[in-house]
């Protein structure tokens, strides 16, 4: 939890850890002991499903990998190689024992008054996230912002749904689809550990944000929107979508000028959360008044081209240098270091310019509160568009 950017904002957050396996949650008790006192969370022994209902619960070597689906004995022959070592599937997933298990929807225990409606969930229940998202049908509607599940390519476990059921789902959810990460990828376990290749992508994970309109047209309470649009906004920020935080904060303050001041007056203490939406506004909004008139957009490829030529050192070659160089390998070679060496110099100067120019306002902010891997990526974003890419010509 504590490389969870949420955790953050631990004054204002609270995790809720749900686990079938009881071994498992002990075990995690005692591995989150340590930060008990920093962060507010709590662990439910029960399994989540998309009903309330009896199922059985696989208990595989590794115990990590336990789910309430079977493991596809079509995959025994492939390895997962995202480790130090080969992850043999036939081994890893092979159930030790199976139990029955009570398994709950996340809106059966909201209704029931168990839980508070979570604003995010991260779903990694090996193979059956569908039915855990499917059991929060209401929750998606209404309270969840954001989701982050396990997502995977291929049937791996007997009875799974895929990816594309899983974002049909969520898409249907008015969610966007914001990123999706590979994690890691299958190979055949009779290989060589140095000639393995590319492999064949299996499984990842899956970045969903709430459409911000839904919130802003729905019926729900005005105050209770604003707070909504700050927490998506937070989300937005803690997972880098920092133009998404913007849009955000953005209609939320023409739509709200005179209720969010209102809002903020009437609470004792304003959550931290709070705090990084409002500064971050006003320094992206100073410098989109400074910045976005630059900005240029096209229409088309050739336009782009027209308004940006090639770099000098091909648009100075002559037609029978350019032949020549197609005919003859030595020139090829000669050319080939040439570029490598831009692609080199490129590198050098985008290592130095992080490491020597200072944080530009937004990125100060994000650091400021904490968002520290989300500062280092923008700062390296702008340097390289900034400074590589405009100012140097690579």
């Amino acid at each position: 939890m504590e490389d969870n950017p949420f955790s953050q904002f631990r004054d204002d957050i609270h995790f809720t850890l749900y686990d079938a396996d009881m071994e498992c949650i002990e075990k995690d008790k005692r591995r989150h002991e340590p930060i008990s006192s920093s962060i507010n969370y709590e662990f439910i022994p029960t399994a989540i499903s998309n009903k309330a209902e009896k199922r059985m619960f696989y208990i595989n070597n590794e115990p990590s990998s336990s789910s309430l689906l079977e493991f596809n004995n079509e995959f025994s022959e492939f390895i997962d190689t995202a480790y130090d070592w080969n992850f043999s599937l036939e081994k890893e997933l092979k159930p030790q024992k199976k139990i029955l298990v009570e398994c709950h929807s996340l809106d059966e225990l909201f209704m029931k008054k168990e839980i508070n409606p979570p604003d995010f969930l991260l779903v990694d229940v090996e193979g059956a996230d569908y039915d855990v998202l499917e059991g929060a049908d209401k929750l998606l509607d209404y309270h969840i912002l954001g989701v982050i599940s396990e997502v995977e390519f291929v049937n791996l476990r007997k009875n799974q749904k895929k990816f594309d059921e899983i974002f049909k789902y969520l898409t249907k959810k008015k969610f966007f689809l914001t990123s999706l990460e590979c994690r890691s990828t299958l190979h055949y376990a009779n290989s060589l550990n140095e000639v393995r290749g590319t492999g064949f992508v299996f499984i990842g994970d899956a970045l969903f944000l709430k459409k911000y309109r839904e919130i802003i047209e729905s019926n729900i309470d005005e105050n209770d929107k604003i707070i909504m649009l700050f927490k998506l906004a937070t989300i937005s920020l803690c997972y880098d979508a920092l133009d998404y935080a913007y849009q955000i904060l953005r209609d939320m303050n023409e739509l709200y000028r005179d209720s969010i001041p209102k809002l903020l007056h009437s609470t004792k203490f304003i959550p931290r959360y709070i705090q990084l939406c409002i500064e971050y506004f006003e320094k992206y909004k100073r410098l989109m008044s400074q910045k976005a008139k630059e900005q240029e957009f096209f229409g088309s490829i050739k336009e782009y081209y027209c308004a940006n030529p090639l770099d000098i050192s091909f648009q100075i070659l002559p037609e029978r240098i350019k032949s020549f160089l197609k005919r003859n390998l030595l020139s090829q070679k000669i050319f080939s270091l040439m570029l490598s060496t831009r692609v080199l110099i490129k590198l050098i100067f985008g290592e130095l310019y992080y490491y020597i120019l200072p944080m530009d306002e937004i990125e100060s902010t994000l650091w400021k509160y904490g968002l520290f891997n989300q500062a280092k990526s923008q700062k390296k974003r702008r340097i390289n568009i900034v400074y590589l890419e405009h100012k140097l010509g690579y």
